[in-house]
């Protein structure tokens, strides 16, 4: 691997830098600093590493309507009626056939009538 310098350091250190805990196929960067004309040894250590902790995803807990977390019910009768559920999983208002009877309160006439039921009860 040649070693350039650029700005007064080398590009070796700066992929060390990028690259950390260095491996063997980095060795010739990683005991080499290149300053002008003169080399200086560098070690792991002269690497100033700051730990950063590990991103934890956020927990949303539902604090709406029960009904918004049950499932689509179709419902007893034999009418084929678009309605809308809101699903607690993915979060979203879905259509579903609605059988005209029976089923559960989880039933909107409107994606819109949904959304302001169900959608607003999740609190980080």
């Amino acid at each position: 691997m040649k070693i350039k310098p650029i700005f007064g350091v080398s590009v070796c250190l700066l992929l060390t830098y990028a690259s950390l805990p260095l491996n063997a196929e980095n060795h010739e960067c990683s005991n080499t600093l290149v300053r002008g004309t003169s080399t200086q040894p560098v070690t792991v250590s002269d690497v100033p590493v700051t730990p950063t902790p590990p991103t934890r995803p956020t927990t949303l807990v539902y604090e709406g309507p029960s009904w918004c977390q049950t499932p689509a019910d179709r419902g007893l009768c034999k009418v084929n009626i678009t309605r809308f559920y809101y699903n607690s999983v993915t979060r979203k208002c879905l259509p579903f056939n609605y059988s005209g009877c029976g089923g559960n309160e989880n039933n909107f006439t409107s994606k819109k009538a949904c959304r302001k039921a169900c959608k607003k009860g999740f609190i980080k």
